[in-house]
Parts: structure tokens; sequence; C-alpha cells
């Protein structure tokens, strides 16, 4: 994305009420209003991406203070958040294909941010999962809310570039909170304790969770009052049923695409989530960097990376294009081999200099893949399924992915390794797995996906004539 397109994103008034004539006659949004609501609803994200670098980061002072064991700090990273997901993420994704997105998108982030700061008030393990579970739930439709908006803000050339503020933003919130919750921990550890309106907050990190939830509080306001909801482009019926929309994913011609998706995404997303997740802890344990120095360290490299990397998958993947109409799933496919020996390996390094810098490789790599993968999904799925798909896709993340994979790193170190310090081997092992299965599922869509999207096209040209 060039600067130049930058600045055609431009706020709209405050009380900017939606354009309903426009959206009756599925009439695209003008250009500054569709890229105004784009970065709006991504800033959505980036708040609601704040908890996931923010409770690895404080894996350790939260075991210190609680005496929690690795299970349960597994839990509370997985099972605790992604089970209400599962259970609320379907039935609000449906809401999401019939009522107003951007209300919904709203009032998830409230909800999602008041769960957070509660985190804080919880020194306990069961209070502690009820405020997680809090969250899980209303994450559970932010995700899908906001992929079904971006394609009915953009036209389909421009969704790359789309996905591509979003995917900033989705990645850009775990750095964000990864550098503003150490400088946090840091400042605040010679601070406490603090009385806060009636409550005696005793430790540090308690006071980061807190205050990392307004954010989101102030957002969701301007969210609900200043984004347009877009026309529903390319919609093809009203409110289909459960049943049809499984029957489109798991039996109809989609089905070669989306069931090794699912199967790679779920082994991706235990990775990543238990990779992701032990991450801080693992810097402290073997390299003995503490979460007020690593945080910052890891953020702001992260932060260098993302756009770095979003530049690239769109440079990559508009070249690619002209060659293969494959080519989002071709470029999400070649990128993850790249990624694989990183993931492998890094644990294994002796110092903390390499680490991070193969870690600030592979936030690169990511990022260039991500929202080619992302496009290729919408550009499949008819409008009136699409936030349906999307949560049935994260909830795969979520579940399988985010309930599992912190908990299989802390099971492997306790009774696996049987020692704290080998966290890394537990890493290691996790990525040595799931890696080589995920990219074999994810090339057995290549072809599959390829066939599929020119027959959406072939379909379109003979509706235009």
């Amino acid at each position: 994305m060039t600067i130049a397109e930058l600045e055609d994103i431009a706020p709209v008034p405050t009380s900017a009420p939606p354009d309903a004539a426009a959206a009756a006659r599925g009439q695209w949004l003008s250009p500054p209003v569709a890229w105004y609501a784009v970065v709006m609803i991504s800033l959505v994200t980036l708040c609601g991406q704040l908890d996931y670098g923010l409770i690895s980061l404080l894996v350790q002072p939260i075991k210190h203070s609680t005496h929690m064991s690795d299970g349960q700090i597994g839990l509370l990273m997985g099972a605790a958040y992604s089970l209400p997901y599962l259970c609320c993420g379907f039935p609000l994704g449906r809401l999401s294909d019939r009522a107003r997105r951007t209300y919904v998108l709203s009032g998830a982030l409230t909800t999602w941010s008041i769960g957070n700061s509660l985190c804080g008030l919880a020194t306990t393990f069961w209070p502690f999962a009820a405020c997680r579970g809090l969250m899980g739930a209303a994450v559970s439709v932010k995700g899908p809310t906001t992929v079904s908006l971006i394609p009915d803000l953009v036209p389909r050339e421009k969704l790359g570039r789309a996905f591509g503020i979003y995917n900033i933003c989705l990645t850009g919130g775990q750095y964000l909170s990864s550098i503003v919750g150490g400088l946090l921990l840091g400042w605040l550890l010679y601070r406490m304790p603090i009385q806060l309106f009636g409550f005696k907050i005793g430790q540090a990190w308690q006071m980061v969770f807190i205050l990392m939830g307004i954010p989101g509080l102030l957002l969701a306001p301007i969210v609900a009052r200043t984004v347009r909801e877009p026309a529903r482009h390319g919609a093809r019926k009203e409110h289909p049923r459960i049943g049809e929309v499984l029957h489109f994913m798991f039996r109809g011609p989609a089905a070669r695409v989306y069931l090794p998706t699912m199967i790679g995404t779920a082994l991706s997303g235990i990775l990543l989530a238990g990779y992701g997740g032990w991450r801080a802890a693992f810097f402290a344990r073997t390299y003995h960097m503490g979460a007020h120095i690593y945080g910052p360290l890891s953020g702001m490299l992260g932060l260098i990376g993302a756009p770095i990397g979003v530049l690239l998958g769109a440079w990559v993947g508009e070249r690619m294009h002209k060659r293969w109409i494959d080519s989002n799933l071709r470029l999400a496919a070649f990128t993850h081999a790249l990624i694989m020996p990183i993931y492998i390996f890094t644990p294994l390094l002796p110092n903390p200099v390499l680490a991070l810098g193969l870690q600030f490789l592979m936030g690169i790599l990511m990022l260039a893949a991500a929202p080619a993968q992302l496009a290729a999904m919408q550009i499949i799925t008819p409008n009136q399924m699409r936030a349906q798909v999307n949560a049935i896709y994260m909830i795969t993340i979520s579940v399988i992915g985010n309930g599992l994979g912190p908990s299989v790193v802390a099971l492997m170190t306790e009774h696996l390794f049987h020692a704290d310090s080998q966290l890394g081997l537990s890493m290691m092992t996790l990525a040595a797995i799931t890696t080589p299965i995920s990219l074999v599922c994810l090339i057995l869509t290549v072809k599959p996906y390829g066939r599929l999207y020119q027959q959406i096209r072939d379909t379109e040209a003979v509706q235009a004539e």
C-alpha cells in the first residue's frame, strides 16, 4: 500500500447516519467513507487483540503471585476462553448476517473490554476463568463480523489491500500489548499496591489488565456512531439455513477447499496459540529476560515487521495473480513452507538475539500470507453466508487452536520433559508435529480453489452480458 492510497482514508462526520438509500440500491460507499470504515473496524480488531499478547506476556508474574501451575495457566489462555467462543460463535455469526453489523461489532468490543479489565480484579483461578470466558464469548462475533464487512466496503480487486490493513491491526494489537503491557508492568512494579474504587490492587499485572481494557471502551461508541453499514454485495439469498451453510462448506464444490483448510487451520491454530502463548515465558526461563524487557523489544520488532510483511505479500501476490488464478492460496502455501523450519529451530537457539531475529522474520512471512488466504475465503463464499462461514472458520481456530495449544505445551513441559526450563523443547516438539501436516493441507486447497474461483468469474461474466 502506497502513501497516496493511505491519504485517501478520511473520516466521516461523527453524526453520519447509515446510507440507507445506497444500501438499498446495492451501491458501494464512497471511497473516503469506505476506507474510513475499513480503518475503524480494523482498530476494533486491534483492541480485541490486545489480550492475546497481554496474557502470554504476564504468564510469569501471574504464576508467581497466584501460584497457579502451568496447566492452569494453559487453561486460562485456552479452554476458559475458547469454550464460550464455541457456544456463542455460530449463533452470533447468524446475528451478524441479519442485523446491522457495525452495532454488533461495537457491542462485542464493549463486552470484551469490560471482561479484560475485570481480569485485573481476579486473584484465583475460577474468577479469572469467568472473566476470560466473557471475553471469549464477545470475541466470537468480532472476527466473523469484521471479515464479513470488509468485502462489502471495497471492490474485490482491492480486497488484498483492505485485508492488509486488517491484518496489520490484527497482529499490531498483539505487538502493542507487548510494548504497552511491558512498559506498564515495569513502571508499576514499584508503585503497588494501588487503591482503585475501593479495591486494593496488589500486583502490577492486575493493574495492567485494568488499564488495557480502557481503549476498547472509548472506541466502541465511536464505531457505533460514525461507521456506516454498507450494502451486502453479491447476496444470493436471504438468511440461509444452518444446513445450507454446512452443505456449502463440507458437501458442495467448496468442500475441497474448506475441508483441508479446516484441518490445516486447526493444526496451525494449535501451534500459534501454544507457541505464542508461552513465548514470553520461554524467554524468561531460557534467557532470563523479564516480561518488562521482552515485551517492548518483541513488540517493536513486530510493529516494524508488520507493514513489511503486508507490503511484501501484496507485491508478490499481485504479480502472482497475473500468472495464476489460484495465486492467493499458492502464496499462502509458499510462505508456510518458508516458516516451517523457523518454527522448529527457534527454541533451540543459544541466545535471545538470534531468537528475536527469527521471530521477526517469522512475523514478516506470516503477514505476507495472511491477507491472501483471508481474501481467498471471502471470494468463494456467498455474501449472506459469509459471517456464518467465517464464524465456523474462526471457531476452528479458537476452540481447537486456542483451546488446545497452550495446554498441550503446558502438559508436555510438566509431564514429558518434567521441568519448567525445558519449555523450549515442548514448543519445538509441537512445531515439528503440526507444521508439516498443515502445509500438506494448504497445498491440497490450491487447485480446487483455482477451479472454483474460475467458475465464479465465468458465472459473473455471463450475468453481466
